[in-house]
């Protein structure tokens, strides 16, 4: 986004904790507020992992993924970033609304220098 402001720096390999008891690991990459990458959930009990593609941006404080899913299911990952690097916050199911969990992610952000 033009005049958005870049504070922190996604790391390449991050993972985040969903309060439904899922973790998600992903691969990313980041140019400016833009990232995209590779995301891989941890399977449910009785079913395969999945990997799908994911891309978002980050202004200033604010964080945004969307993940991409091979079963067709789509999570919308908002987030904000505390004044140490930690980033939590909600996300959705776009197929099943009803579908919504918080989320935090391990590890810090680092300052964009």
């Amino acid at each position: 986004m033009p005049g958005s402001e870049i504070k922190w720096r996604v790391p390449g390999h991050w993972t985040v904790v969903q309060s439904n008891g899922l973790r998600v690991r992903f691969e990313i990459t980041q140019d400016g507020n833009t990232v995209v990458g590779t995301a891989y959930r941890s399977p449910d009990p009785g079913s395969a992992p999945m990997t799908g593609t994911l891309n978002g941006s980050i202004d200033g404080d604010e964080f945004f993924m969307t993940i991409y899913w091979p079963d067709n299911s789509i999570g919308k990952y908002l987030g904000s970033v505390g004044d140490q690097g930690r980033v939590e916050g909600t996300t959705v199911d776009q197929a099943n609304r009803a579908a919504v969990a918080s989320w935090y992610g391990e590890g810090a952000l680092s300052r964009w220098e």
